[in-house]
């Protein structure tokens, strides 16, 4: 599996899940939250600043090849510049972008990729081989392509990322609109296959709607408009490193459109006046994980009574204040405290469980022991009685970069059986519908419960468009 050096401190295990985790259920209209207000009539831009995007980035740009970076000035400008076969979006939908058809055989491992009539930016022809050769270049085994794990459960894959082969088995090119892909297994994850950026491996082109214009290492990455592009409509998107130091007077020469902020620059921004502010959730999520292999987690009566047993306004007032408890959803763009506590259900539940005792699995630091507390206060209500353990659950934290396991988890469990049959009549049925479905099954079998994530400041100059230009940036 690869491993990003840059977040060792954060992986628990890979890559690939956290996208579903992050992406599981639409945003909903109340997940960006204003929190300070700009005045458009403060803006004072020329016609050539209001022609383009700028995008301030505390992280040095590290690759002249976008799609090798690891830092988010890189990823974004990648969106811009490179299509996939499929883009996942934040609701979990999927866009077919250089596919034009995916179908899935009856056991959920083989896919069928049609491909849309496309071309590079350079004018060459984007076709089945060339498909195929971004596969190899961004696997093979002295890539710096940071997302390998997405591809793994292609069949031949690892061998071919360790050097052992020269060629990827579970790729086959069938004519020059056609390929098939061969997973080991069923998993809704195969889909995050088909999200790798298409790349002409002779000069880098891509066939999305920007082009590379300017790039100074660890400086700026200026991005030009080559076709018309409904989600972003700049004719120009520079990122562009910043600092603090220097902030304030970027901002003030109309020379930064979108920058992550802090509370202390609240005041900077107001006095400047014309950004608006938005309170986002970040990508760290804790979440309860029950372990199924385990006489007590398999009892989803049990496991029914910690769902709707966990009072989360409980657990804001004994920890972090900053914290964003989220509801019934997996998604960290959501805002909403759509909170699943019902004690009475959870009593029932409990009754129904014919057990009360239950452990939590805890870590020896402070702010876990404090939330142990906290969780051990409001499931006595609901009959449970908590101690320390690691036979029932534990509550599990995700980053970014990290692999979520509940995939894992289920197919490793007496649930594998019935998920499996639901899984592959989805592929069946609309493969395009595979994580949504995947999303509604742990949420009402596995009966996931995420509590809570972190927040953080997005500022951006109130003339752009909101919508257009939050989307980008966070989806």
């Amino acid at each position: 599996m690869e491993i990003v050096k840059k977040y060792k401190k954060y992986i628990l295990v890979g890559i690939i899940c956290l996208g579903l985790l992050l992406l599981f259920i639409p945003r909903s209209s109340n997940s960006d939250q204003l929190v300070v207000k700009g005045d458009k009539s403060k803006i004072e831009k020329t016609e050539k600043q209001k022609e383009r995007l700028v995008i301030g980035m505390y992280d040095p740009l590290e690759h002249s090849k976008i799609y090798l970076g690891y830092d988010k000035g890189s990823m974004l400008a990648t969106k811009l510049v490179y299509e996939s076969l499929v883009r996942i979006n934040n609701d979990l939908t999927i866009d077919k972008q250089v596919a034009s058809k995916i179908t899935f055989s009856k056991s959920g491992k083989k896919a069928t990729i049609k491909l849309n009539d496309k071309t590079f930016s350079d004018g060459s022809k984007l076709n089945s081989k060339a498909v195929k050769a971004s596969y190899k270049a961004l696997n093979k085994s002295d890539s710096e392509y940071f997302k390998k794990s997405y591809t793994e459960n292609i069949v031949g894959m690892l061998d071919y990322q360790l050097g052992k082969t020269k060629d990827i088995k579970g790729i086959k090119v069938i004519d020059n609109q056609t390929l098939e892909f061969d997973f080991n297994n069923c998993r809704s994850e195969n889909m995050y296959a088909f999200t790798l950026p298409i790349v002409n491996v002779k000069n880098d082109a891509g066939s999305g709607s920007y082009v590379v214009d300017q790039f100074r290492f660890q400086d700026y990455l200026q991005l030009k408009q080559k076709d018309k592009n409904d989600d972003l409509s700049y004719q120009k998107v520079l990122i562009k490193n910043v600092n603090t130091v220097v902030m304030e007077k970027q901002m003030k020469a109309y020379n930064l459109d979108v920058l992550e902020v802090s509370k202390s620059h609240f005041k900077t921004l107001k006095k400047i006046g014309y950004h608006n502010v938005y309170q986002l959730n970040s990508d760290d999520l804790h979440y309860v994980a029950f372990d199924l292999t385990k006489a007590s987690g398999k009892n989803k009566n049990l496991r029914k009574a910690v769902y709707y047993g966990i009072n989360k306004k409980v657990l804001k007032n004994d920890m972090d204040a900053q914290d964003v408890y989220v509801g019934h959803y997996l998604s960290t763009t959501l805002m909403d405290n759509q909170d699943v506590y019902d004690l009475n259900k959870a009593k029932s539940a409990q009754s129904d469980a014919n057990k009360s005792k239950i452990d939590f699995e805890v870590s020896g630091d402070v702010y876990s022991l404090l939330r142990y507390d906290a969780l051990k206060k409001t499931l006595k209500k609901a009959n449970l009685e908590l101690s320390q353990g690691s036979s029932f659950a534990s509550i599990q934290e995700t980053y970014s970069t990290d692999r979520y396991e509940i995939e894992d988890k289920i197919n490793d469990s007496y649930l594998k059986k019935d998920y499996q049959k639901q899984l592959k009549d989805t592929y069946q049925k609309n493969c395009l519908n595979v994580l949504k479905e995947f999303d509604n099954y742990i949420l009402d079998e596995y009966l996931v419960l995420p509590l809570y994530t972190s927040t953080y400041y997005l500022a951006m100059s109130s003339d752009v468009n909101q919508e257009q230009v939050l989307d980008f940036m966070t989806n």
